[in-house]
């Protein structure tokens, strides 16, 4: 059986359900693999991932049940809901160090100009909603928390 698809299909398909999809959400099609179903090893799998380039990837489906998996990296999918003023863009992502840092530096920074230095002044921040929908492959966010006794 001839099978045909469009790139932009399987983009798609990966896009994250969520309520407020960041509009500049960048998506790429890194792989394409075609597998029996079921399958027993590894190397059944058939690459099709040269077809990328071409926006389509054809395949002649061999007799039987068949599956066709596309890894796709969606990156800053997810904005602000309901932010402060001021707040808009692209939701933080809070397991990268560099970027909570960032964050963190600005927001003392900016409060530091208005009241002056947070230094012996504030013992810690309350972060009372955490909404992270779509969230994939930080699953262990929550063990790693009990383990640290938070």
């Amino acid at each position: 059986m001839e099978f045909e698809a469009p790139i932009f299909d399987f983009l798609k398909e990966a896009d994250p359900a969520v309520t407020s999809p960041y509009p500049h959400r960048e998506s790429e099609v890194i792989k394409v693999f075609m597998v029996p179903d079921p399958m027993s090893d590894l190397n059944e799998t058939i690459d099709l991932s040269d077809q990328i380039a071409s926006g389509f990837i054809k395949v002649n489906i061999p007799k039987g049940n068949y599956a066709i998996y596309a890894l796709v990296k969606t990156k800053a999918f997810l904005q602000v809901i309901n932010g402060a003023p001021g707040a808009n863009g692209q939701v933080l992502n809070h397991f990268n160090k560099a970027a909570v840092e960032k964050y963190l530096n600005h927001m003392s920074d900016t409060i530091g100009k208005q009241i002056g230095s947070l230094k012996g002044r504030v013992r810690s921040f309350l972060l009372t909603v955490w909404s992270w929908k779509g969230l994939t492959g930080q699953q262990t966010w929550l063990t790693n928390l009990k383990k640290k006794g938070v």
